[in-house]
């Protein structure tokens, strides 16, 4: 593979990589969101919870009617903690993806090293060949 292919491969990879941090922030960020309200929620159903308790059965009826809205809060809570899991399911997949994106640029990386050793090496050979070549023609040149 030439170094030119490889340096495109390395941006490409590079490229993605950087593409992946991105959908990884937003998923976090999507996540952390989706915490903030259903903590919210249930801080809310808590509070009612607990206001039901302590006031008289004439305000305890509407709150009653409140609890069946906060059931079904609950109920958008869980589908959100369904949710949740399912973005921290992607994160954590997104983040061995660019783990694996990352072994390939290092693995790349090296292998380009190694050519480039190989392409030296060749290159001292054909150097040293030609000294060769020149100084046993030197040496025929003097001797005839």
């Amino acid at each position: 593979m030439k170094l030119k292919q490889l340096d495109r491969l390395i941006d490409y990879r590079r490229r993605i990589e950087r593409e992946r941090a991105v959908v990884l922030r937003e998923a976090v960020d999507e996540q952390e969101y989706r915490r903030q309200r259903w903590e919210t929620a249930l801080e809310a159903r808590r509070q009612a919870q607990e206001n039901l308790r302590r006031f008289d059965s004439r305000v305890a009826e509407e709150l009653r009617r409140d609890h069946e809205h906060l059931i079904k809060t609950s109920e958008v809570i869980e589908h959100m903690k369904q949710s949740l899991r399912n973005a921290s399911q992607k994160v954590d997949e997104e983040t061995q993806a660019l783990i694996e994106a990352r072994r390939e640029v290092k693995l790349v990386e090296v292998l380009m090293q190694r050519q480039a050793r190989r392409d030296q090496q060749e290159s001292r050979r054909k150097e040293q060949r030609s000294n060769d070549e020149f100084v046993t023609r030197s040496h025929y040149k003097k001797n005839t």
